[in-house]
């Protein structure tokens, strides 16, 4: 009866179809997380569970019919609830690996989404830091211009303080020039008169001394000596003069 019973038929088909998922699942553990292969057998066995639980499904369901009619199936009450406890086994080991093969999916979707985050996060703070360089050294750039314009500003203004300095020593020069000029042009005006006067005195006294020259001829030896006499006490009145006045 067991043999003719297509619940064992089909009892068999899933067992093989479990076993190729158990097979699947300890190579999909072997495999690393980030690995392409663990990825599409991934696919594979999530395929595979989803149909075992709808043939569960159907073997539940045949065996209630079963069950509600045992005389007609030829079944005892014994049977009905061993093949319930083997479609519950194999549906709560069914049920586990895909469950881990679901949690891992999910473990690896947030963790995908997390490293996107992190790696948008250091891209907007890379742009941040950009920008900031960026508005940095154009500030820098204004504050050196500003800093270069008050430096030549402060240059110019050096450069026409000296000039003024220079035209008020040239004017000062210019002046003491002008005043040189004219006092040695006042001072060869009066060397040119005592020139003159000189020129004069000595003619003059050329002239005393010729008519000297002439009286003391005339005069002979008594009048040269009344003469000299006479100058003797024109002297001596003069010394007494200075001396007593």
């Amino acid at each position: 009866m067991a043999a003719q019973d297509p619940f064992y038929l089909v009892r068999d088909e899933i067992q093989d179809s479990v076993s190729k998922v158990q097979d699947d699942y300890s190579k999909w553990e072997r495999l690393t997380a980030s690995s392409p292969e663990r990825d599409a057998l991934s696919k594979t066995i999530l395929a595979d569970t989803e149909t075992l639980e709808w043939e569960l499904e159907e073997l539940d369901r045949a065996i209630g019919v079963a069950e509600r009619d045992p005389s007609r199936f030829n079944i005892e009450q014994g049977e009905v609830e061993s093949r319930r406890k083997w479609t519950g086994s194999t549906r709560d080991q069914i049920a586990m690996i895909r469950s881990a093969i679901q949690a891992a999916a999910a473990e690896r979707a947030a963790m995908q989404k997390e490293a996107e985050r992190r790696e948008l996060l250091r891209a907007q703070a890379g742009a941040a830091a950009k920008a900031a360089a960026k508005s940095s050294a154009g500030g820098e750039n204004e504050s050196f211009a500003a800093s270069e314009d008050d430096r030549q500003a402060l240059i110019m203004r050096e450069q026409d303080d000296q000039l003024d300095a220079m035209s008020q020593s040239l004017a000062r020069i210019g002046g003491m020039g002008i005043a040189i000029h004219e006092e040695l042009g006042s001072q060869e005006s009066l060397i040119g008169e005592l020139d003159d006067g000189m020129e004069r005195t000595g003619g003059r006294l050329g002239l005393v001394q010729k008519k000297m020259t002439v009286v003391l001829k005339k005069a002979g030896l008594k009048g040269q000596l009344c003469i000299l006499l006479a100058l003797v006490i024109a002297f001596l009145v003069l010394l007494i003069l200075i001396f007593y006045d």
